[in-house]
């Protein structure tokens, strides 16, 4: 069911929809909300407007395609972003592509660092996760503009480029900072080795940088930012490796260090067939960190010692699988480039190592079963608790629709929901203003 934020970003929409409006009406509320915040809260143009339009906006009963869209973009976003890069760049089996995948999203959905902000939340998901698959899309895209010979798919690759740009420079801090690092690295390289595709990745540069400053300058950042103390802009730069780091130390435990193993295999065997370079594993791993740590500067700069809510640390493990990925896939090509070093296929059973680890992996992931995603809604089906909260919310809402003046707080909540927030004057004001009801108390259940 909506809360909080996804009641206070689609009020505008929702009061359209009860007068009867139709889809412009819709589409002239959002535009209304995004103007609205963006002088008063924050510049995120782009994700304003997906959080204005939230399921539950249309019907409460619609509420509940939340966690659909977010899997599947997540889900689409990573196999089509893997499967760009091992079918189409470096010309490997699909089935590799399909491996891999899977490998990441496991890990991705069923551990996610906050599930209730990354899978049940629609405001807070779509601001982090959908952000986050739209980058990977928009890259694949960018590494298909650049395979393909064909001039009708590159004018459609080309097209798609600059509004997946848009759409990303308008959208949260973190996407935003590192899609921007990459693109420049992209399009000052392909400047330096004069290729002539320079000339269609940098337009779409171009809307990257202009849609995010449009997005860092909004006079409502300077309202939210007198809300939070944050470092200095070299000190957030100097932080970001330190937490990052502290983040990576959190999240390697022994089921990820299994299931690394698990894929090295593959990804030697994948970096025996290329033709590319590895000559420098050490500043690719350190710059690539470098890079990755360009996520966690924007919150350590707005909020200090914080790296963002649990729904921001999500992308930042989203990406770490495919961090470590990338570098044990350039580490493996290093070793079979080298002379001397390189390792023979035909040395090691592959597939007995395959079997021996898979069972050990097997083992630790079952024992951390009981903080997967699976286990613990499953959980609150059986127990009844996900049951309670439903009816709870119904009643409560009911309540606020009718006017009362004092209104309980939820007392059901399943740990992987989100509260109504009544324990908040926000929660309060966004509640009454949605409905259109004057403000209330709250009473003890």
């Amino acid at each position: 069911h909506p809360v909080t934020d996804d009641l206070r970003f689609s009020a505008l929409v929702h009061k359209a929809i009860l007068n009867g409006g139709g889809f412009f009406d819709v589409i002239s509320a959002s535009c209304q909300q995004v103007v609205k915040s963006y002088y008063d809260w924050q510049g995120t143009f782009s994700a304003i407007f997906i959080f204005s339009l939230q399921p539950g906006v249309f019907s409460d009963n619609l509420y509940c395609l939340t966690t659909f869209i977010m899997v599947f973009a997540l889900t689409f976003s990573t196999y089509f972003f893997i499967d760009t890069i091992v079918s189409k760049l470096l010309k490997q089996k699909r089935i590799y592509s399909l491996f891999l995948s899977v490998f990441v999203l496991f890990f991705s959905i069923q551990f996610m660092y906050d599930k209730q902000q990354g899978l049940f939340w629609f405001n807070g998901s779509s601001y982090y996760t959908l952000f986050y698959a739209f980058a990977l899309v928009f890259f694949a895209i960018l590494i298909r503009l650049y395979l393909t010979k064909k001039t009708s798919n590159k004018i459609i690759l080309f097209i798609l480029s600059l509004i997946f740009a848009i759409i990303l420079g308008g959208g949260n801090y973190s996407t935003a900072l590192i899609t921007s690092c990459i693109m420049f690295l992209v399009v000052l390289g392909l400047f330096l080795k004069k290729d002539k595709l320079f000339k269609w990745f940098l337009p779409s540069f171009v809307l990257l940088i202009g849609a995010f400053i449009i997005s860092i300058v909004a006079p409502g950042n300077a309202v939210r930012g007198a809300l939070l103390v944050g470092y200095n802009p070299i000190q957030a730069i100097v932080m970001s490796p330190i937490r990052m780091l502290m983040l990576i130390a959190e999240w390697t435990r022994l089921p990820q260090i299994a299931a690394f193993i698990f894929v090295t295999p593959l990804l030697y065997k994948m970096s025996k067939k290329t033709n590319l370079k590895f000559n420098h594993p050490f500043l690719v791993a350190v710059f690539s960190f470098l890079i990755f740590c360009t996520q966690i500067t924007p919150p350590l700069y707005a909020m200090r010692g914080s790296g963002g809510a649990g729904r921001q640390v999500n992308i930042y493990y989203y990406a770490f699988y495919l961090f470590v990925m990338f570098n044990i896939f350039y580490i493996c090509g290093w070793l079979n480039k080298k002379d001397g070093i390189t390792l023979k296929a035909n040395t090691f059973n592959f597939n007995k190592i395959a079997l021996s680890i898979s069972a050990c992996l097997i083992i630790l992931i079952g024992a951390s079963a009981l903080d997967s995603a699976f286990v613990q809604t499953s959980v609150g089906i059986i127990n009844g608790s996900v049951q309670q909260y439903d009816k709870e919310y119904k009643e409560i809402i009911e309540m606020v629709k009718a006017g009362e003046p004092e209104i309980p707080e939820i007392s059901t909540n399943p740990r992987f929901f989100h509260s109504l927030g009544f324990h908040t004057s926000w929660g309060i004001n966004d509640t009454s203003s949605y409905f259109g009801v004057k403000p209330f108390k709250v009473k003890e259940r």
